[in-house]
């Protein structure tokens, strides 16, 4: 990828509107991770350490600490990013669109993969019907079906969609770098961020694993 520094350029004014909402989304989305590390202190994660049967037992004697501890605050801050990277692509393409575009559609499979690896409705829905269940022949057909869905929580898409993010957005920080309207600091900063939250994501599973075993 080419080193020269773009020369100023004013920003798209028919993107306007969405650069006020990618910024807005950038300020919901960092507060939000703030209150998720917050509440990961009071009720930690519980996917890869936790059997299906007490998943369901704690969404049912504490409905919302259950779905905390199941990473529901990724599954709401994920949909956001979609503002925040189409705003960022506005912005970038004319650095460059092809590689701007590649970083874009990297990003919204990292947003697809994230619903697909968070079944919070579907494991809620089990759990209810368990708890329900009279019969102990049927309760072991939700136990089975729930644990199928648990395996999701921290497999492949899990992987794909860390993966995906962290290039979508080292690839946007690289950009950030040819430009005059977006600051080094920020550039740099942005990159730091996606690196750590790689490593932070991967590293809060293995301790979940260890914490578990």
């Amino acid at each position: 990828m080419p080193s020269q520094i773009i020369e100023p350029a004013t920003f798209d004014p028919r993107y306007k509107t969405l650069y006020r909402l990618g910024g807005i989304a950038s300020i919901v989305i960092a507060f939000s991770i703030a209150l998720a590390i917050a509440a990961f202190f009071i009720w930690p994660y519980k996917g890869s350490n936790t059997s299906i049967e007490a998943i369901f037992t704690l969404l049912q004697t504490d409905r919302l600490g259950g779905l905390i501890s199941l990473d529901i605050s990724m599954l709401l801050i994920a949909p956001i990013n979609i503002l925040m990277f189409l705003a960022i692509y506005a912005a970038l393409r004319r650095v460059d669109e092809s590689i701007a575009l590649i970083a874009l559609v990297l990003a919204l499979i990292a947003v697809v993969l994230v619903i697909v690896c968070r079944p919070l409705v579907e494991l809620t829905v089990l759990s209810d019907h368990y708890a329900a269940a009279t019969d102990p022949t049927e309760k072991l057909r939700y136990l089975a079906a729930g644990e199928i869905l648990r395996t999701s929580l921290d497999g492949t898409a899990w992987m794909m969609q860390t993966v995906f993010f962290l290039l979508a957005g080292l690839i946007n920080c690289l950009l950030m770098l040819r430009t005059t309207f977006f600051s080094k600091a920020a550039a740099w900063l942005g990159r730091a961020a996606a690196e750590s939250a790689a490593h932070a994501s991967g590293a809060s599973r293995c301790n979940s694993a260890k914490a578990g075993s």
